[in-house]
């Protein structure tokens, strides 16, 4: 999923953090530009790869914020972004994870994301 915030969700967001905070949240994230999320599910192909590639559907990619799950636990993921336009990727070497240890991402394994400009 890729959306802009629209000026009236910003006001509305701003309205709603100054009462609270006495800061405009909706001018910040509106400032940060378009925003992607999403995930995938690791292929037996990916698998084998050296990284993971995830296309987020944004020209670049200024940040983002990822999250490997295995089984429902969380894996300890390297990420990068810049090398490929408009991509997030996970490098495939040794992930650490409650469960099995450590390993290489694996089939089946989901890898969420939000990215922006």
């Amino acid at each position: 999923m890729t959306a802009a915030l629209s000026t009236k969700i910003k006001n509305q967001l701003n309205k709603m953090n100054r009462a609270a905070q006495n800061a405009s949240l909706g001018t910040m994230i509106q400032n940060m530009g378009t925003l992607s999320s999403g995930s995938i599910t690791v292929s037996a192909a990916q698998m084998n790869a050296s990284r993971v590639e995830i296309p987020t559907g944004l020209a670049t990619v200024g940040g983002f914020v990822v999250q490997g799950l295995r089984s429902g636990s969380p894996l300890n993921i390297k990420a990068t972004a810049g090398s490929v336009a408009g991509a997030i990727l996970v490098e495939n070497t040794t992930v650490v994870t409650t469960v099995t240890g450590g390993s290489q991402v694996a089939f089946s394994d989901v890898i969420s994301y939000v990215a922006f400009k």
